[in-house]
């Protein structure tokens, strides 16, 4: 299994990273290449929303709650900041 993997493995590897030079080299030389603009966005995060996280951390802490599933976490972050 392990020789099959090897043999194989390696020979996709060499199949992509000729495909991954092929493509770099022609959308790095391309004309009419126009650049990738990333428009900024004011923040909404302030100094008070920072500690209001802060503290709803801390509560977690006192509480002796180890892990907090993250998309509960999105959401109590996105009900009281309006994110």
């Amino acid at each position: 299994m392990f020789l099959g993997f090897l043999i194989f493995g390696l020979f996709i590897l060499g199949l992509n990273l000729l495909a991954d030079f092929y493509y770099f080299w022609k959308n790095n030389f391309r004309t009419k290449l126009n650049k990738i603009i990333i428009e900024k966005q004011k923040s909404t995060l302030t100094s008070l929303s920072i500690k209001d996280i802060v503290n709803l951390c801390s509560k977690y802490k006192d509480q002796k709650i180890r892990s907090v599933y993250s998309i509960d976490f999105v959401r109590s972050f996105r009900s009281s900041f309006y994110v």
